[in-house]
């Protein structure tokens, strides 16, 4: 699998024929993630990237359910409904122990100006501590 996403081989035996762009597509905006932090670092608990195929990644990573489905949550939903703008999702309580967080978001489109697709949506929660 590693020679069709790096690209070396157009040979899928699993996979849809979506992810390997929408792996690429991630892949760039993760190791931007990865690079570096900043000062809104300590108050970040979770990055997501999430692609209208089903392509999820959370950072820092962790085994999601099976039946999670990240296209149905609010943050997800309010990105594509307003489409390269970042919006906020109202707090909300964490399900793995952060307390409540606040997620922002913002569309990934393919750079068509007119009529953008949408590739991703990237996000990060933040505690509430970062608000007060």
């Amino acid at each position: 699998y590693t020679d069709y996403f790096s690209g070396r081989t157009n040979t899928n035996l699993y996979f849809k024929p979506s992810i390997r762009t929408s792996l690429l597509i991630i892949s760039r905006i993760e190791d931007n993630w990865l690079r570096g932090g900043s000062d809104f670092t300590p108050y970040i608990v979770w990055r997501y990237i999430g692609t209208p195929d089903g392509v999820f990644i959370v950072l820092p990573g962790i085994q999601q359910a099976n039946e999670y489905d990240h296209t149905k949550r609010p943050w997800y939903q309010r990105a594509i409904a307003f489409p390269g703008q970042s919006t906020l999702a109202a707090p909300y309580l964490d399900a793995f122990g952060a307390g409540y967080v606040v997620t922002l978001s913002h569309t990934v489109t393919d750079g068509n100006a007119t009529n953008p697709e949408v590739l991703a949506v990237a996000s990060m929660a933040f505690t509430l501590p970062y608000f007060w």
